[in-house]
């Protein structure tokens, strides 16, 4: 139905005037009527921001109006809106473009998008979640772990547990608490027991970012350490880097030790 495909461009007087016409042509059709009143709806609160600048700030003014089945395709115009008006790489409606890509069902899209975001901010932990999301979307699971083992290095509190969509990543940090009974908060040690479960690669020397830096809250100097145990080549040196880890974390040390000793 052409009323549909306007609706989801948001290009609202071209579906008005498809769903009038169709309405004189079939006016027992009780979808048409749905999308009309939908169309109507979404018309009366585009009236309020009749004062908008662009159309993407009307467009964005719809927001609170906007219908579940019609919220992907309103993402969708977003993006398109805002990458016209040169603000690929900014924040739109507090969100990242790609980020409106991603819930907008363009995994590739959004993942461009995001890269050229993480261009500007590499140590941006939430944008590189966000590209993790459009790496598992895309059916690309490794290379989507790598990027939210450090997104969770970079800024663990900066991630919204709940939109990450890798389920087994998610699930580190209840491991974190129950089997490995680590301090809270228990999120800053998702990267450690991802490596220790398996999900996340092992870290290797030289350390990228933060994990090279000097002092490291002990999460991350755990993560440290597991690069310098494998590269360690004195006994000794193994035995007090071994020592160290087993202080800050007792079980995930037993279960390192299972899983690669």
């Amino acid at each position: 139905m052409a009323a549909r495909s306007a609706l989801t461009r948001f290009d609202l007087e071209a579906a008005s005037r498809h769903l009038a016409q169709h309405a004189r042509l079939d006016p027992d059709d009780r979808q048409g009527s749905a999308l009309r009143e939908t169309a109507l709806r979404l018309s009366a609160a585009r009236e309020v921001a009749a004062g908008a600048r662009s159309e993407l700030e009307a467009v964005l003014a719809l927001q609170a109006h906007v219908p579940d089945e019609l919220r992907a395709a309103w993402h969708r115009r977003v993006a398109e809106l805002a990458e016209a008006d040169g603000a690929g790489a900014a924040r739109v409606a507090g969100e990242p473009v790609g980020a409106h890509w991603l819930a907008g069902g363009e995994p590739a899209r959004a993942l461009e998008s995001l890269q050229a975001s993480l261009a500007h901010a590499p140590g941006d932990a939430r944008v590189r979640a966000l590209a993790a999301d459009a790496l598992y979307a895309s059916g690309q699971v490794e290379p989507a772990r790598r990027e939210y083992q450090r997104a969770f290095v970079d800024g663990p509190g900066d991630i919204a547990l709940e939109r990450v969509a890798d389920a087994t990543v998610s699930g580190l940090v209840e491991l974190a608490r129950d089997p490995y009974e680590l301090p809270e908060p228990a999120v800053e040690w998702v990267p450690a027991v991802g490596v220790v479960e398996r999900v996340f690669p092992l870290p290797q020397p030289p350390l990228p970012g933060v994990l090279a830096e000097p002092a490291l809250r002990p999460p991350l100097e755990w993560l440290a350490l597991i690069a310098r145990e494998r590269s360690a080549r004195a006994l000794d040196d193994r035995v007090e880097i071994r020592r160290r880890m087993k202080q800050l974390a007792p079980l995930l040390f037993e279960a390192y030790l299972g899983a690669f000793a």
